[in-house]
């Protein structure tokens, strides 16, 4: 809002202060052309609504639409230079800095800077060339220059429309201050110079947004109605007794209908008589949040196709809620969905077992082993495990070759199956190593159970001639514990397992040791 005043021909440094008249000529009249100056306002900022509808304006925009917003903008300022707010007969008010500030905002430094040039440049056009319209039209320019540079930011817009708009009240009261010589002029100037630039500015700031929302609202319309339309899933709503209120085009093509024959009609109807029941209004009322059901649908030739459907409730259109439904077809998964869940659950079973012995392969053993190491570090229990290796084992495959060596692998797998707890998993670790997980199972416990595991092996009496062991066949056996604790890891029991086997083979093998990070001592038979 820059200040003119009116001197009749009167140098800049002269003014004539006229004392009761320039208290009372504001009146009605003020009013009425402050009103007439934010309409014109607001009807510039509809039109500019209309005409960057499909192209919204921001810093990032084309440089033609940020172009187009300085210069509409500049038309605006200058409108309401002439539109001026008359305070008395010596002082003019106008609102023609409300248009830079909205081109800075929502156009940035572009708009901001072409809006003042062209708005200093009306001033003189307008007024003629003198030393008032040079220093007001440089004003309006190094303004817009610094509105420009203050909406390069990155604070939210509704502060910058704050500091915009004080930033200009500052340096035009400045100007008030210095150029106005009487100090009671300047006074009852700056009085109505601050309110009418914050209500001004305020309407202003609040129906430019207002606008731009409502025009970015329309898009989004326009933007979902296209994507309803091209989906090749059927987007329809429907109101809380099913009754269809619109369905896109795709239906044409799953189902058999046009849109025209659902519109209207309760889908209800068209599902099957097993399906209909969840699909009640009670039961998909009584939830706010999105759901997804199966259920067919009968289609226009009699035949019922599988419907997969995701829905929710829609509030706030209409008194009544009503939901809208994403359906796409799966027929062919649901005639495929249990012969796909049994291979699953075959392979599933296949991927976990070893192939030779039919024991938990090391897959399942590393799984297990972190959900246990997981449930022992929650319940605050102790957790043991045993890593064991068949001694001299290539002696034997060299001896009775391979073939007998597979076959003493599974026989090693039964003995030892026979031997485990309920709640031990027992597993192929690799080669001729096992391994056992015994959750819950203290130190005595576990060297207890390794101790089994070896006479197990030695009371089968399995020959191994060649071995410089004995001559029959043996095991070395590694056994650790640990009372999991948070921030600790589950291979810890298989590095204290994996060093307890070294040190029983280094001890002669066909033996027991225990080993933790902690401690650790040897068992010998």
């Amino acid at each position: 809002m820059l200040i003119s005043f009116i001197y009749h021909a009167t140098p800049l440094n002269q003014w004539y202060y006229i004392p009761m008249k320039f208290y009372q000529r504001g009146g009605s009249r003020m009013y009425v052309d402050l009103f007439n100056n934010l309409a014109i306002t607001v009807a510039l900022l509809f039109l500019a609504g209309k005409f960057f509808e499909n192209s919204p304006l921001d810093r990032t925009s084309p440089l033609s639409t940020r172009l187009y917003a300085g210069f509409g903008s500049g038309i605006l300022g200058s409108l309401l230079m002439v539109s001026t707010i008359e305070i008395t007969d010596t002082v003019i008010l106008d609102l023609r800095h409300l248009a830079v500030i909205i081109a800075a905002i929502f156009g940035g430094p572009v708009s901001a800077t072409l809006s003042g040039i062209i708005i200093g440049l009306a001033r003189m056009l307008l007024y003629g060339i003198s030393d008032t319209s040079l220093i007001v039209g440089s004003v309006i320019v190094f303004i817009s220059l610094i509105l420009g540079f203050i909406s390069d930011g990155s604070l939210a817009k509704t502060k910058k429309y704050i500091i915009m708009n004080g930033v200009f009240i500052i340096v035009n009261s400045m100007m008030i201050i210095l150029l106005v010589e009487d100090i009671r002029i300047a006074e009852v100037a700056l009085a109505y110079h601050i309110p009418f630039s914050i209500i001004g500015g305020g309407l202003t700031y609040y129906m430019a947004e207002f606008i731009k929302k409502s025009n970015q609202n329309n898009r989004n319309i326009q933007y979902y109605k296209l994507i309803a339309e091209n989906s090749t899933d059927v987007v329809s709503t429907h109101n809380k007794e099913g009754v269809i209120k619109y369905i896109s085009p795709s239906c044409q093509s799953i189902l058999g209908y046009a849109p025209s024959e659902l519109i209207g009609n309760n889908v209800f109807h068209y599902i099957h008589p097993e399906d209909v029941q969840e699909e009640q209004p009670p039961y998909v009322s009584s939830n706010t949040s999105s759901q997804t059901l199966e259920f067919r649908f009968q289609k226009k030739n009699g035949h019922y196709v599988w419907l997969e459907t995701t829905f929710k409730r829609m509030k706030g259109l209409t008194q009544t809620d009503d939901f809208i439904y994403s359906s796409r077809e799966v027929t062919e998964r649901k005639e495929m969905q249990k012969e796909v869940l049994d291979m699953n659950r075959k392979l599933h079973k296949l991927s976990s077992l070893d192939g030779l012995t039919g024991i938990p392969n090391r897959r399942h053993l590393d799984y297990s082993l972190e959900k246990a190491w997981h449930d022992a570090m929650m319940d605050n229990t102790p957790l043991s495990f045993i890593l064991f290796d068949i001694d001299k084992f290539k002696t034997y495959n060299d001896t009775y070759g391979h073939h007998q060596g597979d076959a003493c692998l599974k026989e090693i797998a039964a003995i030892i199956n026979k031997i485990v707890r309920e709640q031990d998993l027992f597993a192929r670790y690799g080669g001729e190593e096992f391994a056992v997980i015994l959750p819950q199972t203290n130190e005595k416990e576990a060297r207890l159970l390794g101790e089994s595991i070896r006479l197990g092996i030695i009371n089968e009496g399995i020959p191994n001639i060649e071995s410089d062991v004995t001559p029959i066949l043996t095991v070395s056996v590694g056994v650790t514990t640990i009372t999991p604790y948070f921030d600790s890891d589950h291979t810890m029991l298989i590095v204290n397992a994996d060093k307890a086997l070294y040190e029983a083979k280094e001890n002669g093998r066909n033996r027991v040791c225990f080993y933790n990070k902690e401690y650790h001592n040897v068992k010998k038979p």
